[in-house]
């Protein structure tokens, strides 16, 4: 396999066996980049090449892990990871200080302590030593010998103090809603740092290694593996799902001189494609993409670097993926439009065919030596090897039973962790008071702003809203069910698996909201703004779209079966694996969309606007509606069409090339220059269509009913043609000519 890359990232393809029983290939693309206060990250002159586990400088034992390894096949989470030293402001020397780090919507608070001492004589905790920087690492958490979440930690065993006595030293970093108040306390240790692989919260994850193991699944993961087993960051710093790339980034006391830190992620979208043949070898090669989830963030706050690395992952055949002939990288901007995977494949062929110009006037001593991206990949295997026998390692050393989850804590506790928070003048850290029903009611009424109030896990269901300024709120796990938001200001607000079952949305301003996980079912969402806005995952069944503006918004893998789209403008909306199971876009716009992947029998695009729509990648529209559709140099590569309806519709340099389309109606459609190659088009009916220099090289025609149709100039090379129907059609200028009637037979070259 050879390697184009045409960005400035690193890469490392890393073979593994993530689907039982299948091989995989993961395609790992790492970036190193400066924060900028107040700006986007940028690029970094010096890109760091994949590695393993990197511990900190001065930890010659490995025991901690100060950079997680790259080389993971798959991480069903985004980790959002820090390293850095918690500085007061204006270092000036506290007791104590919080720390903040927060990605996106995800935000994790510490509060940070000067040393101290549980005195087991009194059984009293000494006063914080004031303090202007404390390093943020797990051996000032909680922990100590024998606690198997942080055998590093502070908190479990004494030691002698300069005076003879012994005491136990307290960590220095804990979380705002779980202090120490007693000997007792076994808090989760805080941090922002990766978790190691062999502790307690990891190694519960990695699953039963047993006789049905070795009998059934060796060498691949047991059954009870669990891929989170690979996400090295505190529970609290894992997303549900995976970063876009443009998320805000805030830091709070982690810098010397600025104490509230803001920068934001570059923007980069990274995409993958593979070069490969079919299964077993056969087939032409085609040009696959993978989809890339941008998995990792890691911020070191003493040197103001970023590191991200995006993550794909595709089946191969065996672990020598010998069916792949390239690996092409490239990166977009996220404020683009992604270009269509064919534009890319035309760039691809350009750095190819560079690629074999270089190489055609190196010399043979050039050509005998390794260097560049070959030198690279070298590098890369030795750390995958590395990679591979620590984890081989660890696997065998794994055994360690999970422990029970903590206990919530007292009304004791609480009230000792609140006196110790005012103490130090950090009680602000504690949650906000949750807002009530009835507070949410007076205050829109009275048209006040929700800014910075707390909404989580809050029952609002039912309640009218209408015209209430939302935006920027996070309604995350919210019930809003049969809620009345009417023309509310919903601007980049967060409604991430929130209910909204029934409720009423209609003419909200939704640019940019967040509604990954939302159930919408029966949602009445007309005449709404939804440009840019996410519903990923989310549950739209039923719900009603109508009129609604959603450019540039991404439906992924949502639920909109059954759903009303009619005449709304989906330009560049992103359909991806959704179920549009009688979904009824009628008169909608969907210029360069995509529904790659996306099924939904008896799905309505009538007097659709479908130019350039990406529909590819297996998206199955059994019996679809598309009629008088404007569809104008659309792609259905490989799609399930059987029985679709695309009577007088406009597919003009269309390509359905090995599509389904068996039974089709394609009845006075305009497929001028249309491309068939290898498609199923038996039984269709293409009676007067228009297929000026369409393209039938190597389809199935058996049956097809192309009666009175225009085909002058079409290509009809081994097309199978059996009981195929010409009666009045314009065969000139093909290799049919003077076969009007019925032909039979393989089409071969003349």
């Amino acid at each position: 396999m050879e390697v184009l890359n045409q960005t400035s990232l690193q890469i490392a393809p890393l073979v593994g066996r993530v689907h039982f029983p299948a091989f995989s290939l993961t395609c790992i693309v790492k970036g190193t980049f400066d924060l900028v206060p107040s700006d986007r990250a940028v690029l970094a002159g010096q890109q760091i090449y994949p590695t393993g586990d990197e511990p900190y400088p001065d930890d010659e034992e490995q025991r901690t892990v100060r950079y997680e390894s790259d080389f993971a096949c798959y991480k069903p989470h985004a980790d959002l990871l820090l390293v850095g030293t918690c500085h007061t402001p204006g270092n000036r020397p506290q007791p104590a200080c919080r720390v903040t780090f927060q990605a996106g919507d995800a935000q994790s608070t510490l509060a940070v302590f000067g040393n101290r001492y549980w005195h087991r004589m009194t059984g009293t905790i000494s006063s914080p030593e004031p303090f202007t920087a404390m390093e943020l690492r797990y051996e000032n958490s909680f922990g100590g010998p024998g606690y198997e979440k942080n055998p590093l930690g502070k908190g479990i065993a004494g030691t002698r103090l300069p005076d003879g006595t012994v005491a136990v030293p307290l960590p220095n970093i804990e979380h705002p809603g779980r202090l120490i108040t007693s000997p007792d306390s076994r808090p989760e240790p805080a941090g922002f740092a990766p978790l190691h692989r062999m502790w307690q919260q990891r190694v519960a994850r990695l699953g039963t290694y047993d006789h049905n193991w070795q009998e059934q699944r060796w060498p691949w993961f047991p059954a009870d593996f669990n891929w989170e087993y690979c996400n090295a960051a505190p529970r609290a710093m894992q997303l549900g799902g995976y970063l876009r790339g443009d998320e805000p980034l805030f830091f709070e006391n982690l810098h010397p001189e600025i104490a509230r830190y803001r920068s934001r992620l570059p923007g980069l979208r990274v995409r993958c494609f593979l070069h490969r043949y079919g299964p077993g070898g056969s087939g032409e090669l085609r040009f696959d993409e993978v989809t890339m989830h941008l998995d990792t963030l890691w911020v070191d706050m003493d040197a103001e670097k970023l590191i991200l690395v995006w993550r794909g992952l595709t089946d191969i055949e065996d672990e020598k993926y010998q069916e792949v002939e390239h690996l092409f990288i490239v990166s977009e901007d996220l404020s683009d439009t992604p270009r269509p995977a064919a534009e890319w494949y035309d760039d691809f062929q350009a750095a190819l065919a560079a690629e074999e110009a270089v190489f055609a006037d190196e010399s043979p001593e050039e050509t005998g030596s390794k260097g560049g991206i070959e030198e690279e990949l070298l590098q890369v295997e030795e750390e995958v090897q590395k990679a591979q026998e620590m984890l081989n390692r660890e696997l065998e050393a794994a055994g360690i039973e999970p422990v029970d989850e903590l206990p919530e804590p007292s009304r004791e506790d609480r009230e000792a962790e609140a006196r110790i928070l005012a103490e130090y003048g950090l009680e602000e850290m504690l949650s906000e008071k949750p807002l009530t029903r009835d507070t949410v009611v007076r205050k829109v009424a009275a048209g006040e702003s929700f800014a910075e109030e707390v909404f989580a896990g809050l029952d609002l269901s039912g309640l009218d809203l209408r015209g209430g300024d939302f935006q920027g709120v996070f309604f995350q796990d919210v019930n809003l069910k049969d809620a009345l938001l009417d023309e509310a200001n919903l601007k980049e607000a967060h409604f991430e698996n929130t209910d909204l079952s029934r409720a009423s949305l209609r003419q909200v301003d939704a640019t940019d909201a967040d509604f990954s996980g939302a159930r919408l079912s029966r949602a009445d969402l007309r005449e709404s703004l939804l440009e840019h806005a996410i519903f990923e995952h989310a549950a739209l069944d039923r719900a009603n779209l109508e009129n609604a503006r959603a450019a540039g918004s991404f439906f992924a893998r949502a639920d909109l079966s059954g759903a009303r789209l009619k005449n709304g403008c989906f330009d560049g909306a992103d359909f991806s694996c959704a179920l549009l199971d009688g979904a009824d876009f009628a008169g909608a716009s969907l210029r360069e969309a995509s529904v790659e992947g996306a099924r939904g029998s008896n799905l309505s695009m009538m007097d659709c606007d479908l130019t350039e729509l990406r529909a590819s990648e297996g998206c199955s529209f059994v019996g679809g509606d598309f009629r008088q559709a404007r569809g104008e140099q659309s792609t259905w590569e490989d799609a399930v069409l059987t029985g679709a309806d695309f009577s007088a519709a406009d597919m003009m340099g269309a390509d359905f090339s090995s599509a389904r389309l068996e039974r089709a109606n394609f009845l006075a459609a305009d497929l001028k220059q249309a491309r068939f190659t290898g498609a199923n088009l038996a039984s269709a009916v293409c009676r007067t269509a228009n297929l000026f220099e369409a393209c039938f090289e190597k389809a199935d025609l058996t049956g097809t009913d192309c009666s009175g149709s225009n085909l002058y100039g079409a290509e009809f090379l081994q097309a199978r043609l059996q009981s195929t129907v010409l009666h009045g059609a314009n065969l000139k200028m093909t290799k049919l000519a003077g076969k009007e009637g019925r032909a039979d037979g393989i089409v071969s070259e003349r």
